[in-house]
């Protein structure tokens, strides 16, 4: 079993990662992961790209991100269920729908 998780670092966010964990763990598929999605809106830094250069954008927002996940990486460490990360930049609906 797949289940792919959004995840934006609020407290609900973390809450749906719980839940998928016990899912997860309450099945009894033999292929069980969970794979966490950011994604962050970078339409209104389009304009700051031509300052500070593409790369300060994107590792600007995957510093965010790795801070927003941190505690839901951590609730998947702690419960032992295979997980992985994807980090992406766009329309946050489209972008979680691909």
């Amino acid at each position: 079993m797949k289940i792919q998780v959004a995840s934006d670092g609020s407290k609900n966010a973390l809450r749906a990662v719980k839940f998928a964990i016990a899912q997860v763990k309450g099945s009894n598929l033999k292929t069980k992961s969970i794979t966490l999605i950011s994604v962050h809106d970078d339409a209104g830094l389009r304009h700051a790209k031509s300052f500070v250069g593409s790369d300060a954008i994107t590792d600007y927002l995957r510093e965010l991100s790795d801070k927003e996940l941190k505690p839901a990486i951590k609730a998947l460490d702690d419960s032992g269920v295979k997980h992985s990360m994807v980090i992406k930049t766009g329309h946050v609906a489209e972008e979680i729908g691909k």
